[in-house]
């Protein structure tokens, strides 16, 4: 392959090779002097990117219950409640959602009769 042609991901910086690539929103650059040396780190960068993704596509699907799910809300959207609402809501997480916190989130998207639970 001819140098003026580089691969998607390489680019040329000065007498150097530059790899430049996003990986989770976090922006990787790296020189090399020699094209076969960015080659190499871009191949496995990539493996290393795949192999993450294939863990968290694993993990992912049945890993998120009803409790997981309202917390993460909740730690969002806290710090700009009023005080008296923060304090409902959590009474109101221990009281109620706590019932069917252990459910996964797609069980009861399939079966909502499960929400009756809480009343």
């Amino acid at each position: 392959m001819s140098e003026r042609v580089l691969p998607p991901g390489i680019e040329r910086h000065g007498n150097r090779f530059r790899v430049v690539k996003k990986v989770h929103g976090t922006l990787v650059r790296r020189s090399f002097t020699t094209l076969e040396e960015a080659k190499s780190f871009l191949a496995d960068l990539r493996s290393r990117i795949h192999r993450e993704r294939r863990l968290e596509d694993r993990r992912a699907p049945g890993a998120l219950t009803v409790g997981d799910l309202v917390e993460r809300w909740f730690a969002t959207h806290r710090k700009r409640l009023q005080p008296g609402t923060e304090f409902d809501y959590e009474w109101r997480i221990r009281h109620d959602i706590s019932k069917i916190a252990h459910h996964d989130v797609p069980e009861l998207i399939r079966d909502p009769s499960i929400l009756h639970s809480i009343t």
